[in-house]
């Protein structure tokens, strides 16, 4: 297995924090964030996919996967609607790939365009994701793959207002496999890592240059419980199931030391309550069991009393 690391490697400007507002992936914004390993994972797997083919990136944003893709591409363009995004992603990747202003449910191209078409983290921004998915597929060259990712409705964190159409991972498989003959639905989850390696690795922070590592996992899940569902779709074959690990930035180890004070304190004040519980239940206990023998003494010296034993009757 692959693995692949890295920080972001683009420093921050005025006008990338504005772009990023809009949720886009934007390498310098989200460099020390989740979203960072989780965009490189599908990019790269995406690039590993194909060699000198014509490509599409639908929803490209700032143009970062757009680039990775070209490395592999004869031609890769990327089109998105946002006009600040276009713009940043003509500034810094313009001499690698193409970029325009373009609406996913009308793509200005010809049908059959492209041999790959790429659409990660934008169907579920679509009101209308039949539409999208239609002009997805028309733009797509016979036997061609699309790529495509969707959070996944009931496990990805809910009130997102850009997120106007999740769908489940099964929910992508059903309108997928409505419109491609062959469709293959991945899962991507975000997980704790931690990296042991030499110091060239150590300083590796680009995710076009692959690490052979061994990479190996600590905890499990049952499929439905991916916060992504990441498929792939085509007409003609389909390729293998990714086995990729992209590590982003390095974790917060201060804020780490705050957690673990934080869960130090709460582990100390529960195993207090608890303390205090159980004297409470016993010290109940005690209680009860005190009334009770009280009240047996009580019928037992009634019923050992004279006038009880007469009856204390009067004739």
């Amino acid at each position: 297995m692959t693995a692949e690391r890295t920080d972001g490697g683009e420093s921050a400007d005025p006008g990338e924090a504005r772009v990023g507002d809009a949720e886009r992936f934007v390498p310098s914004v989200h460099r020390q964030t989740t979203p960072t390993p989780e965009h490189w994972a599908r990019y790269g797997w995406a690039a590993s996919l194909f060699r000198g083919a014509t490509v599409l990136d639908a929803g490209c944003g700032v143009g970062a996967g757009t680039s990775l893709l070209a490395d592999r591409a004869a031609r890769a363009i990327g089109v998105d609607i946002s006009a600040p995004a276009v713009a940043e992603a003509k500034q810094r990747h313009g001499g690698r790939a193409d970029f325009l202003e373009g609406d996913l449910r009308s793509l200005p191209f010809e049908e059959q365009s492209f041999d790959v078409v790429v659409c990660f983290e934008t169907i579920e921004r679509l009101q209308e994701v039949d539409r999208g998915l239609d002009e997805l597929r028309r733009v797509l060259r016979p036997e061609g793959l699309l790529l495509i990712s969707s959070a996944n409705r009931g496990v990805y964190p809910a009130g997102n207002p850009l997120h106007l159409s999740e769908l489940t991972s099964e929910e992508l498989r059903d309108t997928l496999a409505a419109r491609f003959a062959n469709v293959a639905v991945h899962r991507q989850n975000t997980y704790w890592a931690s990296f042991l390696g030499g110091d060239s690795a150590l300083r590796e922070d680009d995710p076009r240059r692959p690490l052979e590592a061994d990479v190996r996992k600590s905890t499990g899940g049952d499929p439905g419980s991916e916060l992504y569902a990441v498929a792939v779709a085509s007409d003609g074959e389909l390729p293998p199931a990714p086995a990729l690990v992209v590590l982003g930035g390095n974790a917060d180890h201060e804020e780490q030391g705050k957690l673990m004070a934080n869960w130090q304190e709460r582990a100390l004040q529960a195993e207090t309550d608890a303390a205090a519980a159980r004297i409470e239940t016993e010290f109940a206990q005690q209680r009860e069991r005190d009334t009770l023998a009280r009240a047996e003494a009580a019928e037992r010296a009634l019923a050992e009393h004279p006038r009880a034993r007469r009856g204390d009757r009067r004739e």
